[in-house]
């Protein structure tokens, strides 16, 4: 199943390829990004299955799947840095509110 699914628009890629910590580098596109959960390694492998091929059915590229928990860590790094990211971009003095919506 997934656990969480987040639209990360081009903007926020590219201000994360500069001031993320992550070392890896997006293609500064918008990016669907899937968090998947299950009981059993091949559960996973299934439901990825099925989102990949929805995802490409509706023009989706550049798949890509975690190859174990700290390849996934790593890839939503930013995401979850998100907030101080942006502060980062914005410059010496920036402030923020942090939110979230479910």
């Amino acid at each position: 199943m997934a656990e969480c699914v987040e639209l990360i628009d081009k903007a926020f890629i590219d201000v994360a390829n500069l001031y993320g910590s992550s070392k890896r580098k997006h293609e500064v596109a918008d990016h669907l990004f899937f968090k998947l959960q299950g009981p059993s390694a091949s559960s996973i492998q299934e439901t990825a299955s099925i989102v990949r091929e929805v995802v490409q059915k509706h023009g989706g590229k550049g798949w890509m799947l975690a190859k174990d928990e700290a390849e996934s860590e790593e890839m939503w790094a930013d995401r979850k840095n998100a907030h101080y990211i942006g502060l980062a971009w914005a410059g010496e003095g920036a402030k923020g509110w942090a939110t979230d919506v479910w």
